[in-house]
Order: C-alpha cells, then structure tokens, then sequence
C-alpha cells in the first residue's frame, strides 16, 4: 500500500480511493492548530482584555466541531481585597464562551502565580477561515500581570469531524 504525502496538509490518502478527509469516521481528528503567545502585558482594567492568544483554523466540514483549548499564565499582586480573573472564548470577535466564575484568586495583599486552562466545543457550521481569541476579566485587581516574566499562554483548535 502506498503512502502518498503533498502540500501543507500532510497526508492527503494512504491510497487511491481509501481514506480521504472528506471519508473520516464521525468523531475523527480532522486538523489541529496550536499557537503560544509569550509577551508580557499588566492590567488595572476591571473589563475585558485582550490576551493576544488566538488561533485560525478552516474548517473542512460544516458539520465539524471544535475543541478549543487554552491555559494563561496570571501573576496576582493583590490589594486588601480577594482578586482573580474570568476568562472567555471568542469566535471571529464574538464570545462564544464565558466562564461564570474565576479561575484563580489572591487574598488580602498576596502574590499569586498561577497557569489557568480551560475549554470549549465549538460548532462553527462553516467552512470558512474561524479565529478563537481569549479575553480576560480581572475582577478588583490593583495590579495582574499576564505572561509574567519568561512565562507562554497557550492555545490549541482541533477539529472534530462530524
């Protein structure tokens, strides 16, 4: 049987009239992106945030879902007060995804590092180019630094075929 490799795709078929991307069982990983962000930014903001971590992917099928998946690095420097931040999803700009609660918290004039991940399973019912960004929700921050240091959020899409 022979093995046939081309383009930016991969494995196109292991043979003539096998298995094609279009022939996949339901279930079946279609494509995966993933993506790092590793630059440092501080916010006071009690509002969404950008976090610069996205990633783009086309789907193959409009029957596809995807499986995104993200973790973010937080440094805490508290007030007197318990801080932390929410996260959310967007699809091309638009949450898709809130997490109604923080994901991580400092207490009462407290540093607090911490690497966050979370999930989500997406039905974009297009074949066109999708772009997943997370945001961020401090909530009573006096200082939160994301990307602290040296550190890398990361970001992952897998498509599921449907």
């Amino acid at each position: 049987m022979a093995t046939i490799i081309s383009g930016s795709t991969g494995i196109d078929r292991v043979h003539n009239d096998a298995i094609t991307h279009d022939h996949q069982p339901t279930g079946s990983v279609l494509q995966v992106k993933f993506a790092t962000y590793n630059t440092n930014f501080q916010t006071t903001a009690n509002a969404w945030v950008d976090t610069g971590l996205s990633v783009t992917l086309t789907p193959r099928s409009v029957n596809s879902q995807v499986l995104v998946a993200w973790n973010q690095h937080a440094y805490i420097s508290t007030g007197s007060t318990w801080e932390g931040y929410k996260s959310r999803l967007l699809r091309d700009g638009t949450a898709v995804w809130t997490d109604p609660y923080s994901l991580s918290h400092a207490g009462h004039t407290m540093v607090h590092m911490t690497k966050d991940g979370d999930s989500y399973l997406d039905s974009p019912n297009t074949t066109g180019s999708v772009t997943y960004t997370v945001q961020v929700l401090p909530t009573y921050v006096a200082t939160m630094s994301f990307n602290h240091g040296t550190a890398t959020s990361q970001i992952q899409a897998t498509e599921i075929g449907g």
